[in-house]
């Protein structure tokens, strides 16, 4: 097992920590590339975390951060539960230097919470079903909100993205501007997002509509 660990860098909104990570864990973290996300990552196991780095401190520290977490059963969709959700937090200064969520999903036969897998493998794909109730990341890995819902505009085959925001307001954003998707959902900024919602928006009914609509897809207003 040890023979597996890599030592890896994972980032997160509050600094980063170090540690050694199983290559399941990097591949479930590394959703922007060469960079790894510490809340898509979960929670590591103390002993193999190694030192870590609190910007609020601008210092780095040997040994591990905080971790404090709960054990939830909250069904954030149909057959699927957040089962666990915690934050690595710096012991000097007490903030924040990465959050988690855990999900699973339901055994039909059992009723046992499992993690969540995918019935069909394929390269490229991603169950829409596995998208609710996660985590939205910007570059900076900052958590900018979490998918409530995901719907299909019909007359324009467009997918629209619901984002319950961490301002507490509801965001409708195009597919297009998802750059990564792992067990984390990234977005390249939050300003991304933000403006993608607000242009072309619906004064009447709110809705986010394609740059070259002249009426709202939803209500049939017009934008001009």
């Amino acid at each position: 097992m040890n023979d597996q660990l890599e030592k890896k860098t994972l980032k997160g909104s509050g600094g980063h920590v170090v540690a050694n990570i199983t290559p399941q864990e990097i591949k479930n973290g590394g959703v922007a590339g060469v960079d790894i996300f510490l809340g898509a990552v979960g929670r590591i196991e103390e002993k193999r975390i190694l030192q870590y780095f609190c910007k609020k401190c601008n210092k780095e520290f040997d040994g591990t951060p905080k971790i404090k977490y709960e054990k939830l059963n909250e069904e954030v969709a149909k057959g699927h539960t957040l089962s666990e959700q915690g934050a690595y937090i710096c012991k000097q200064c007490e903030s924040i230097i990465a959050q988690y969520k855990t999900f699973a999903e339901q055994d039909e036969k059992s009723h046992d919470y499992v993690p969540y897998q995918a019935t069909y493998e394929q390269e490229g794909f991603v169950a829409i079903r596995k998208l609710l109730g996660m985590d939205v990341y910007d570059n900076k890995a900052v958590l900018v909100g979490t998918i409530k819902d995901i719907g299909l505009i019909d007359k324009k085959s467009k997918i629209v993205v619901l984002i319950s925001t961490t301002e507490n307001t509801e965001k409708e954003i195009p597919w297009d501007v998802i750059t990564s998707i792992g067990d984390v959902v990234l977005i390249n900024t939050k300003e991304q997002m933000l403006n993608a919602s607000s242009n072309d928006e619906c004064k009447k009914c709110g809705f986010y509509n394609s740059n070259d609509s002249k009426f709202c897809e939803q209500c049939g207003t017009s934008l001009e």
